[in-house]
């Protein structure tokens, strides 16, 4: 049911390195990501404004919170045929930390960049394959909604050229399996690597009291 987490090891490419602003895990409590100084649905508010939130927030480039790899291109029927898209993922320091009642709201949670467009495949209910196209950009990932089918992620890239994409979300709920940083309450970001069924590579990160994942 819950596909294996894999990292690849590589350089960043951000350029410039993130300061720290967070202890190691296990060291304190983290602070929920605050809320944004907007209401309603993140595709009505200006972008600008959008942004400026995101960039007020604090996102953990530390290797044991972040993750980073090549992603899968695949042919029709699913297998994979090369690694082309570098890709980086960082969780907003308090995306573990938010309640769901907060999170119906929306917070960014994390925030993703390409180093190339890259169009990501996922397998909707009935079999039915559904692409979504993810910008070689810097985007922050929006996440809001209660914890059933309408919760949703939208990536808001930080070019305003680039359309905002929106990805179904996947809960799973207090997965016991999936790492220390349920209790501790810790902020991370992986990526979930597709098994035979044919699916993407897409990412998750712990939200409210489980796994938000870009999938359905």
């Amino acid at each position: 049911m819950w596909a294996a987490f894999a990292r690849v090891s590589a350089p960043s490419r951000w350029g410039v390195a993130v300061t720290l602003l967070v202890a190691a895990a296990g060291c304190c409590k983290p602070r929920p990501t605050p809320a944004p100084g907007f209401s309603g649905a993140i595709d009505s508010v200006a972008r600008d404004t959008a942004l400026a939130y995101a960039r007020s927030l604090l996102y953990d480039s530390s290797r044991m919170a972040k993750d980073a790899q090549y992603l899968l291109e695949r042919d029709s029927a699913g297998k994979p045929v090369g690694a082309r898209s570098y890709a980086e993922i960082q969780p907003e320091i308090g995306a573990a930390a938010v309640q769901g009642a907060d999170l119906v709201r929306g917070r960014f949670l994390a925030r993703l960049k390409l180093d190339s467009a890259y169009v990501l495949r996922l397998r909707l209910g009935g079999g039915h394959d559904t692409t979504f196209t993810l910008p070689d950009s810097l985007s922050y990932v929006w996440v809001s909604g209660p914890t059933d089918s309408t919760r949703r992620i939208v990536l808001v890239s930080a070019v305003a050229a680039h359309p905002l994409v929106q990805l179904p979300c996947h809960y799973y709920p207090g997965y016991d399996g999936a790492g220390p940083w349920h209790k501790t309450r810790v902020a991370v970001a992986r990526f979930k690597v597709a098994g035979p069924a044919g699916f993407d590579d897409t990412f998750c990160f712990p939200c409210d009291t489980g796994w938000c994942c870009a999938e359905t």
